[in-house]
């Protein structure tokens, strides 16, 4: 027989999660006040930054063969490296990549790095993250055009939340195009695409819509009694 749980301990657990919560939305404001500082601003560049074309194709390169231990050297290179004449190349490739959720997570600290340095990065790669939204490059089912999808938005939805990107406009774009899927036309890709919505409702409904989660709710509510 499974024994009660102590009102207590179980009151304890819930204020601890709560906290917890509040203090990840907490870090999660500064981070994104801190990134919105550098839109539209352009920081004045270190004199010594390498613009050698053989040193910027070298870490091009690392950045197309992105791999998940690869963030601190990718990170030190591009800290030296004068990559002014690069951004729209570099929006592209951060777009068309392929990655795992470890990679997705590098990939955008790379993009806030970018953006902290360049002004014109932001502008730039919004267009690139929506056109593949809908082109979907190098997939060639729902399947894996749904992951693509599925990556965009993530994408696009933390740099937001990061500050990155100053309004939602382009994710509500893509979000548009999810939910107006012609079910009786493209069947396969109305069922992708439910998919993707429920689990993109489930990651960020709350923070974005404020659509709380029942399990989340019901803590709260514990927490008031």
């Amino acid at each position: 027989m499974k024994s009660q749980e102590n009102p207590r301990e179980e009151s304890r657990d819930t204020a601890a999660l709560l906290e917890k919560l509040t203090k990840e939305q907490n870090e999660r404001l500064a981070i994104r006040e801190e990134n919105l500082k550098y839109i539209d601003r352009a920081p004045d560049l270190p004199k010594n930054l390498i613009t050698k074309i053989d040193r910027v194709q070298k870490f091009i390169t690392k950045l197309k063969n992105l791999k998940e231990d690869s963030k601190d050297s990718l990170l030190e290179e591009m800290s030296g490296l004068n990559l002014t004449r690069y951004t729209s190349e570099i929006a592209d490739i951060i777009a068309k990549s392929r990655l795992q959720i470890k990679e997705l997570n590098i990939m955008i600290d790379i993009c806030i790095a970018m953006h902290q340095r360049y002004k014109d990065f932001a502008l730039t790669l919004i267009p690139c993250l929506h056109k593949q939204f809908q082109q979907c490059t190098g997939c060639n089912d729902e399947t894996s055009k749904a992951m693509k999808r599925r990556q965009m938005l993530r994408l696009m939805t933390e740099l937001y939340l990061k500050g990155v990107i100053n309004d939602i406009v382009n994710i509500g774009k893509c979000l548009k195009e999810v939910i107006t899927t012609d079910k009786s036309k493209e069947r396969e890709k109305f069922a992708c695409n439910i998919s993707l919505l429920a689990s993109y409702l489930k990651q960020y409904g709350e923070v974005l819509f404020g659509i709380v989660q029942k399990k989340t709710r019901l803590l709260m509510e514990v927490n008031q009694k």
